[in-house]
């Protein structure tokens, strides 16, 4: 199995299935209704029927305040066409209840501007949606920034794009947030390669609730991260999508989870695509990771495709990963390291790894099923504080970086198990299809086929350094 299918058509694939708008808000009345005559900015009132005229900023703003204070929410429906909020931003904070809702994406443009909480202030269940932010290189501007005391959020079909030196979404201090088929567009070269959706769950939520991106769109031209998150609680990411087209530019992780003042509990990741057409460092990279004494409690890693990049696990009680494929890394395909504990794994392909394909230092390990191949070093290597019990496992013609040097499955410490699994090598690459490092004694090594031509003999070796 291998990934070939251009950038530009995945997008468009994606693009398509993301809904232009929602008519909704063409039945429902608005509280007040933004619109343009012509090259005029008006206001309608949807209770006294008012209509106002003024710029674009003032107007939405003070709709926005009226709906809030007065009627205690509503909608604000801003019709299709673009509004200059004039290098300022729309401020939401410590308002309730309402939705600022626009046409659709492209159809409804906030430019040279964003939405802010100006404040950190409590403001409860908001929803944006329907529209485009186009900050335009304004400094120090997000596209959208809502930032401590946010509760019940939820931003959907929405495309922000053009930041300078800020996020285009700035989530920290969040709770329940809700971000779902927005496109994330970052093609202005930044200060500062700021990340494109950056923040966390408030890490004093007493109800321990939790933030979820499904179907997303990100696309990285520049530098920066994708979607990454730190003193953070309960995340669900589903059916999102990474474009890195940085071109050989500097680029951080596509998803980087890491866990600084508290210990997480649940990262769910399902269905998710990172995809790149050049091996950038770091850029296609998954990374789950707690630092220091704290730790994650539950990783579930279902359903994942990582093209030029890695996954890399540290510091998690349990993991359960399934379905995933990993080709083309710069460094090691997946590599799980720290403190973890048991970990379970099945339905993994990891192919043309530049170094090891599957590495573990650490945790108990139950792999089934697991296919490695191409590897520039290692198929798969168990350090000694790791344990494993591997089943079904094919390793494919690995070595790739030096022939002779490596081998199929390196283990380091004691009481592995590997069984009925099958062990290939079409090139006389591998050293050998096992290899035991000297101490790693007490291992189980039964019921396996092994194919091909090896660089030394025995295929299984024992007490090697």
């Amino acid at each position: 199995m291998s990934i070939n299918i251009s950038l530009d058509t995945l997008y468009n694939v994606l693009r398509s299935n993301i809904s232009k708008g929602s008519p909704e808000f063409t039945r429902i009345p608005a509280s007040y209704i933004i619109f343009k005559d012509g090259d005029i900015v008006k206001a309608k009132n949807g209770r006294t029927g008012e209509v106002t005229s003024g710029d674009a900023l003032t107007l939405i703003q003070s709709a926005i305040d009226y709906v809030a204070t007065t009627l205690g929410g509503g909608v604000v429906f801003i019709d299709a066409g673009e509004y200059d909020l004039g290098g300022s931003a729309i401020d939401i904070a410590n308002i309730s209840n309402i939705t600022i809702a626009g046409a659709g994406i492209d159809r409804t443009v906030l430019k040279n501007g964003g939405i802010h909480k100006a404040q950190e202030v409590e403001t409860n269940d908001v929803t944006i949606r329907d529209m485009t932010i186009d900050v335009n290189g304004v400094s120090g501007i997000y596209g959208i920034n809502i930032n401590r005391y946010s509760t019940d959020f939820v931003i959907e079909r929405v495309k922000i794009k053009n930041t300078y030196d800020t996020f285009l979404l700035y989530w920290g201090g969040a709770r329940n947030l809700v971000v779902r088929d927005c496109i994330f567009h970052r093609d202005m070269a930044s200060v500062e390669n700021a990340d494109m959706a950056a923040g966390s769950q408030d890490i004093n939520d007493p109800l321990n609730r939790t933030c979820f991106f499904i179907r997303n769109v990100f696309i990285q031209e520049q530098g920066g991260g994708g979607l990454t998150t730190g003193s953070t609680g309960n995340l669900v990411f589903e059916g999102n999508v990474f474009i890195n087209k940085t071109s050989g530019q500097s680029a951080e992780r596509a998803i980087s989870i890491e866990a600084l003042t508290v210990k997480d509990k649940k990262v769910v990741l399902r269905d998710n695509i990172v995809y790149s057409d050049n091996n950038n460092s770091g850029a296609t990279d998954v990374y789950i990771a707690a630092v220091g004494d704290y730790g994650i409690e539950d990783v579930v890693v279902d359903g994942l495709i990582i093209t030029n990049g890695a996954l890399r696990i540290s510091n998690a009680d349990r993991v359960l990963l399934n379905n995933i494929y990993v080709e083309g890394s710069y460094g090691d395909g997946i590599h799980l390291t720290g403190t973890c504990g048991v970990i379970k794994a099945s339905n993994v392909i990891v192919k043309n790894s530049d170094n090891i394909g599957f590495i573990a230092k650490t945790g108990k390990l139950f792999l089934n099923n697991i296919t490695v191949e191409g590897s520039g070093m290692h198929g798969i290597d168990i350090y000694a504080d790791a344990q494993a019990i591997m089943t079904n496992v094919h390793i494919i013609n690995n070595s790739q970086g030096g022939a002779g040097t490596y081998s199929g499955i390196v283990l380091r410490g004691q009481n592995n198990i590997v069984a009925d699994s099958l062990f290939m090598e079409d090139y006389g690459n591998q050293k050998s299809a096992i290899e035991e490092k000297s101490g790693a004694d007490y291992n189980i090594i039964i019921n396996n086929e092994i194919l091909g031509s090896y660089a030394s003999s025995p295929r299984i070796r024992v007490g090697s350094n």
